[in-house]
């Protein structure tokens, strides 16, 4: 996806990724805004899903702060 140019098959591809990428962490249980289009240039995590969840150094997969 990334090696061609920007079309309205790849900018759709991207959208439903991004919708995905949200369910799966609301569905883990992170709460209010979580990505955020930065318009131009892509999306990002909002701050709010740094403060619910910290990276486990030694599996480097996101686990749940409790």
């Amino acid at each position: 996806m990334w090696n061609r140019g920007k079309s309205n098959s790849s900018m759709s591809q991207l959208s439903v990724m991004v919708k995905h990428l949200k369910d799966k962490l609301a569905g883990q249980g992170i709460e209010g805004p979580i990505i955020e289009t930065c318009w131009g240039r892509g999306y990002r995590l909002h701050e709010s899903v740094y403060e619910q969840v910290y990276l486990d150094g030694v599996e480097e997969v996101l686990v749940q702060q409790q």
